[in-house]
């Protein structure tokens, strides 16, 4: 099945949906970028004597942690085929998990249920980071209506940038700054700042089945 989510990661790529602030698992984009942008936010702060304040975050087991109907509404969004996601869900529902030691395998077996629910993409599945890069980049589109972020720009404001957000894989870093105030804020006022910035990712993470 993996092939599928592969074919639609491509697709998605190539019609620019996919939110620009997701590393990993995106096709065209290398790992060092991410650490690129980091040094060059520190290098403009510094310059421009403008203070800037991040946040890192490391998602707690996330793979295992994809819920498989939230799982199947990204891609569907994304434009999946319903037989595709019904044959992967129904096989997650209906695998039987077996234990194997050295050449003997058990009879018996453990498997998804309503009392005892298994959650997560299965163990090795080739469709997870396709899937949690089809959830983050949601999940990030929705942070970026809301986050305050950072901006910045050129000394004759004909250029400019914003930036909330980078994610690599379910590492994320959330930023802040006020570069556009002459008089810089508080250290307080910006800690305050990225606090609820800070919370608004936490609480968009753990309603798709994720925590930190």
């Amino acid at each position: 099945l993996g092939i599928f989510w592969r074919k639609l990661l491509h697709l998605a790529e190539d019609t620019n949906i996919l939110n620009p602030s997701s590393y990993g698992g995106h096709p065209h984009r290398q790992a060092l970028t991410p650490l690129f942008i980091d040094e060059m936010e520190q290098e403009i702060s510094g310059l421009s004597r403008k203070h800037i304040v991040k946040f890192d975050n490391d998602a707690t087991s996330y793979y295992d942690r994809i819920l498989v109907s939230i799982g199947s509404i990204a891609s569907r969004c994304f434009g999946m085929s319903k037989n595709v996601t019904m044959i992967w869900a129904k096989t997650l529902e209906e695998a039987q998990y077996k234990l194997r030691m050295n050449t003997t395998i058990t009879e018996e077996y453990y498997q998804h249920c309503q009392a005892y629910p298994i959650h997560g993409s299965g163990q090795g599945s080739t469709n997870s980071p396709c899937l949690w890069l089809l959830i983050s980049s949601v999940l990030i589109d929705q942070y970026e209506k809301s986050a305050h972020g950072t901006t910045f720009e050129t000394r004759d404001r004909r250029t400019s940038i914003q930036i909330y957000l980078i994610s690599f894989v379910d590492d994320t870093t959330s930023r802040i700054n006020a570069f556009r105030q002459d008089i810089q804020p508080t250290a307080n006022s910006l800690i305050e700042t990225m606090t609820t910035d800070a919370q608004l990712w936490h609480d968009l993470l753990w309603s798709s089945g994720g925590a930190l």
